[in-house]
Formats: C-alpha cells, sequence, structure tokens
C-alpha cells in the first residue's frame, strides 16, 4: 500500500479576494517509486482544495529535484522540504537526496555513478537524520576513495561508524542520469567544436 504524507508548505498566503496554503504531498509506492503532488488548500467560499498534476515515477534524487522545480502551479522549493518526514519514510532515498543538493559539479559524475549502489545499501540508519547525514557522507567518501584507488565501487560487507554496511554487488553504471550527464558533456562538447 502506497504511503502518503505532506512533505512541504508554504504557510498561509493572501490575496484581495481569498487566503490559501501551498502543499506538495509525497507518495512512496508499491515499487518503492515516489510521487510529488501539488495542492492548494483555500477557503471553502473559493472552492476548498485544489489538486493539481502530479509527478511520478520518480526514482533517483535528480528526478526528485527536477520534479519539484517543474512544479508552476505552487510556490515551493528544496528550502521547504521536511527531509525529517521523508527520512522517516524512504530514508536511503532522503540522505541521498540531501547529498545530491550539496555536491558541487565536480563530485556529480561520481554521484550519479554511485547512486544506484547508494539507493540500495543494506544498512541500519540511526533515527536521527544528523547522525545518519554523518554516516552516509562517511560511506560516500568510502565509495569516492575505493574508486579512487581500485577503479570500482565497493561491495561486500564494511562496518563505519560502528555500524554494518552491505553494499550490493550488482552493476548500477547504466544509470539513466549518468548516461544523460555524459550525452549533455558530448553535446556540449560538440557545440563548442563546431564555433
Amino acid at each position: 500500500m502506497a504511503i502518503k504524507f505532506l512533505l512541504a508548505t508554504s504557510g498561509q498566503q493572501f490575496n484581495m479576494v481569498s487566503s490559501w496554503e501551498d502543499e506538495l504531498y509525497c507518495s512512496i509506492l508499491k515499487d518503492g517509486s515516489i510521487s510529488l503532488r501539488p495542492s492548494k488548500d483555500g477557503d471553502n467560499e473559493c472552492g476548498g482544495r485544489w489538486w493539481l498534476k502530479r509527478a511520478k515515477g520518480i526514482r533517483t534524487p535528480k528526478q526528485f529535484v527536477d520534479a519539484v522545480y517543474s512544479i508552476d502551479e505552487i510556490e515551493t522549493s528544496l528550502d521547504e522540504i521536511s527531509f525529517d518526514k521523508l527520512y522517516e519514510h524512504k530514508p536511503l532515498f532522503a540522505l541521498a537526496l540531501k547529498k545530491f543538493i550539496e555536491i558541487d559539479d565536480e563530485d556529480m559524475e561520481f554521484f550519479f555513478m554511485s547512486q544506484g549502489a547508494l539507493l540500495n545499501l543494506e544498512v541500519s540508519l540511526p533515527e536521527n537524520l544528523q547522525i545518519a547525514e554523518k554516516l552516509f557522507n562517511v560511506i560516500f567518501n568510502l565509495f569516492k576513495q575505493h574508486y579512487a584507488e581500485h577503479q570500482s565501487m565497493p561491495v561486500g560487507e564494511y562496518e563505519l561508524m560502528n555500524t554494518k554496511i552491505v553494499i550490493p554487488k550488482r552493476n548500477f553504471r547504466s544509470d539513466p542520469d549518468f548516461k544523460n550527464l555524459l550525452n549533455n558533456r558530448r553535446i556540449k562538447a560538440h557545440s563548442e567544436d563546431a564555433t
């Protein structure tokens, strides 16, 4: 069964004739994908709640960010997202999303290369989001260090910060975000060569 929760709200907004709140609801579907659905909760005289077109099939942090920015009907930003709520319902995704938002362009390619394994870790995460973020950063740094030394992602069992982590052996190199990044770089290089 899908899990639905309020992920972001704008607070009360007003104009000359009405008041409303912009809201963003998140659903975790049975297949593990995420759906985002914007809503306007207004005065009953003006129609009450309006549900707007949803973004669905979200499986990666980039897809999530793109979906949030594509919602034009409500005023919301990543700053308003309740990461605590997202962490409560989809913890690895919440941590990967926070990492994706803070990462610089230099590490973007590596993030896309590793996100499949990061999103599929077997790990017992702490309840506290801040402690979990520290653990996730340590895991991400393990990935980077292992890749720098061996030109491959780590697999198997590790213990970091007194926590057992199992990294899947599956190859996630066919990540669509990674492919899009490489294609965009090729297009940019080609257009620069043409001028």
